[in-house]
C-alpha cells in the first residue's frame, strides 16, 4: 500500500527480508560447531590414548626397574652361572626340588623375573624392544628355564612362552 508518506511497509516484509540470509548465517554457525565439537573430541580422543600408552609404558618400566632392584640387592642370582656358583650345583634341572634358603631364593627369583616379564608383556602391548630386553634377561638363565619350564610354562601366558621357548 502506498500512502502519501510513501510505501507502508509491514513487519512481515522486514523480515522476509532477512530470513534467507539468516538461515544460512544460522546454518554456516551450527555446522561451524558441531565441527568444532568433532575436532574437539578428535583431540580429546588421541590425548587419552597418548595417555592409556604412557601408562602402560610406565608400567612396564616398574616392572623392570623393580627386577632390576631385585638383581642389585641379589647378584649371585643375576645368571644360571652365578647361581650355580652360588648353590655349589652343576645341574640346573633338580633346581626347584632342592631344599635349602638359597636355592628357594634363587627359585623365587626366577619366578619374580617371569613375573616381571609377564606384566611387561601385558603392559607393552607387543613391543619388539621390551621383547628383546625380556629376551635378554631370559638368555642369562637359559639353562634354568631349559629345566624348569616344562614345568612352569602352563602358569604363565603364550606370549611368554613364545618368548622363553625362543631363548631355550
Amino acid at each position: 500500500m502506498i500512502t502519501d508518506a510513501g510505501p507502508v511497509v509491514s513487519a512481515a516484509n522486514v523480515w522476509d527480508t532477512y530470513t534467507s540470509a539468516a538461515t544460512v548465517v544460522g546454518g554456516f554457525a551450527t555446522g561451524l560447531a558441531v565441527g568444532i565439537a568433532v575436532a574437539t573430541l578428535l583431540a580429546g580422543l588421541l590425548q587419552m590414548n597418548r595417555a592409556v600408552r604412557l601408562s602402560h609404558e610406565m608400567n612396564a618400566l616398574d616392572s623392570y626397574q623393580a627386577y632390576l632392584n631385585l638383581c642389585i640387592e641379589y647378584p649371585e642370582f643375576t645368571s644360571t652361572t652365578l647361581a650355580k656358583e652360588k648353590l655349589k650345583i652343576d645341574d640346573m634341572s633338580k633346581v626347584d626340588d632342592l631344599i635349602t634358603p638359597e636355592a628357594e631364593r634363587y627359585v623365587w627369583f626366577i619366578s619374580f623375573l617371569l613375573s616381571s616379564c609377564e606384566k611387561i608383556l601385558r603392559s607393552a602391548n607387543s613391543s619388539r624392544k621390551w621383547s628383546l630386553i625380556i629376551e635378554n634377561q631370559l638368555s642369562y638363565h637359559r639353562s634354568t628355564l631349559v629345566a624348569v619350564w616344562p614345568r612352569w610354562s602352563f602358569f604363565f601366558s603364550s606370549q611368554l612362552d613364545e618368548l622363553v621357548r625362543k631363548v631355550i
